[in-house]
């Protein structure tokens, strides 16, 4: 049996996809999920997984970037078994410790730095994130603490152009975190 969070998760992601137009009909896709390790990614990775019967993607496949954190160990090996558990490829990046500052900023440039190069690699044409209403939420309130204008306060974009024929997708905007924490335990 579904449960309703499961179903009403799905449900909103198949329509987000399908009313903005996020993987358009009849152009052939091939997606990376940018997988953290975290519930997003992963309900972002379960979701994709799911719904690749039914939009018919080219090529499906997770990838990590591991910081090399002390703190960070063990995530990739729990990010393969998430991608083996759904028979997905696994693409894994991992920092030289001395090269990457410690610092959100630069771990975030980083990663979408690895994922424009993996995606250009494996023909990808969309990076997918597990970004919800709750990120874009805290997204904008530090924006407004920062000062940083009109510009700084629009909404978090659903796709936008991370690099040429590469772009990033989230398609989970209207998904709470709260929603993917359950969805992780009930699917």
């Amino acid at each position: 049996m579904v449960e309703p969070v499961v179903r009403s998760v799905l449900s909103r992601v198949r329509r987000a996809i399908e009313s903005r137009v996020l993987f358009p009909l009849g152009e052939q896709h091939r997606i990376l999920v940018a997988a953290s390790g975290g519930r997003d990614s992963l309900c972002i990775g379960s979701i994709l997984c799911e719904l690749q019967r039914e939009f018919k993607w080219d090529y499906l496949a997770v990838a990590h970037c591991d910081h090399a954190w002390p703190m960070d160990a063990g995530v990739s090996e729990h990010v393969r078994a998430f991608a083996d558990s759904k028979h997905l490829p696994f693409h894994l990046e991992i920092a030289d410790q001395n090269s990457l500052s410690q610092t959100e900023t630069a771990a975030r440039a980083w990663r979408y730095k690895c994922l424009v190069r993996l995606a250009n690699t494996h023909q990808c044409d969309s990076i997918v994130t597990g970004h919800t209403m709750s990120d874009a939420v805290e997204t904008l309130i530090l924006n407004a603490v920062r000062g940083s204008g009109a510009a700084g306060l629009g909404a978090m974009a659903w796709q936008r152009e991370l690099a040429p024929a590469v772009r990033v997708v989230r398609p989970m905007l209207e998904v709470k975190r709260s929603e993917t924490a359950a969805f992780t335990t009930q699917s």
